[in-house]
């Protein structure tokens, strides 16, 4: 974006990068647009979620669906010092992590569409959706 304002362009060529003459098709400025603004969307509806799920000591789930819920879990001892994208929590077990809560109380910090390479510790709280039943055996890991 920032070469293409620079040079008030509305589109760059696509080309192969075996053969550099090649022209594959456009790509535009209105779609990179488009496309940031629906990720920046994203990012802060999630930011929005997890900050609104600020979950009473009693209520550390809430139900969003018939059969999905959102919960407040503290990581499995098996997560410690592994990142997200290593455990590949999404396809082995079905759930999304939303945010991270990282502290106790009064001081606590939450990372809200935490990167893939961020590294599970013990002092963490992790909030996850899915399937309840998914969530149930995330719940039940050692």
């Amino acid at each position: 974006l920032d070469i293409m304002s620079r040079y008030n362009l509305e589109g760059l060529p696509v080309v192969n990068s075996e053969n550099g003459k090649k022209l594959i098709g456009y790509i535009w400025r209105k779609d990179i647009q488009d496309a940031y603004q629906k990720e920046i969307e994203r990012m802060e509806i999630a930011s929005n979620l997890a900050s609104s799920i600020s979950m009473k000591e009693d209520q550390k789930h809430l139900h969003f669906m018939e059969g999905y819920s959102i919960v407040e879990i503290s990581p499995p001892k098996s997560f410690i010092g592994k990142s997200i994208r290593e455990l590949d929590i999404r396809m082995k077990y079905g759930v999304d992590v939303l945010s991270i809560k990282v502290g106790k109380k009064s001081d606590v910090k939450v990372k809200a569409i935490p990167n893939p390479n961020h590294i599970f510790s013990e002092d963490e709280t992790i909030i996850v959706a899915g399937e309840i039943s998914s969530i149930n055996v995330l719940r039940n890991l050692e």
